[in-house]
């Protein structure tokens, strides 16, 4: 599995694929950020990455199947379906009003699929908005408890503190401090810390 800094660059598996781990995936999250917090040195460059995530809201599935089994179960399914191919994928997407599907997957998991707006990845998908096995969240909050966590093991932080949030906010992610930590950011910190 090869994950590079941006976003275009996100090759969890083949063409025409196209997800974001770390925007939509828990199980993906917590093992890349071992991998971040295991560096040597730390610097905003690490987190450009985070940006992709957006400033609204995201689903983040939290269930037991791993990125290589929902890529595995789509693909049979959209196959079996007859709507791979981008000519009958985008045909199917047209049948909707709003131009998305869904699918359901063998764990009850809904999810949605959308054009893809990355070159040769035109099959655009994530979990669906209030889905079993997945939650809705603050992309904001997402991305600064993804960072808080890496920064926690990297400098053997023991807890979430204002201090540390506002840091990790202005200096790693170029977002306003807060006031309080509030029940959205520690929410998805605690889910994040598994």
């Amino acid at each position: 599995m090869l994950v590079n800094l941006q976003f275009k660059d996100i090759e969890c598996f083949p063409k025409p694929l196209l997800f974001n781990p770390v925007k939509h995936h828990l199980g993906f999250i917590r093992e890349w950020i071992g991998e971040e917090a295991s560096k040597s040195h730390l610097s905003a460059q690490e987190f450009v990455y985070l940006i992709r995530i957006g400033n609204s809201q995201t689903d983040l599935y939290w269930g037991d199947l791993n990125i290589s089994e929902i890529a595995g179960e789509i693909t049979d399914c959209l196959k079996g379906r007859n709507i791979f191919r981008k000519e009958t994928y985008m045909a199917w997407l047209r049948e909707s009003i709003w131009n998305f599907n869904r699918i359901e997957i063998s764990d009850g998991s809904t999810w949605v699929f959308r054009p893809g707006e990355v070159e040769g990845r035109y099959l655009h998908f994530h979990p669906g908005k209030y889905s079993l096995h997945s939650m809705r969240v603050r992309a904001t909050n997402l991305k600064t408890a993804i960072a808080i966590k890496v920064a926690c093991l990297h400098f053997a932080y023991p807890d979430i503190d204002l201090e540390l949030v506002n840091w990790v906010r202005e200096n790693w992610l170029f977002l306003p401090p807060v006031k309080t930590i509030g029940n959205g950011i520690e929410r998805v910190f605690r889910l994040i810390d598994g």
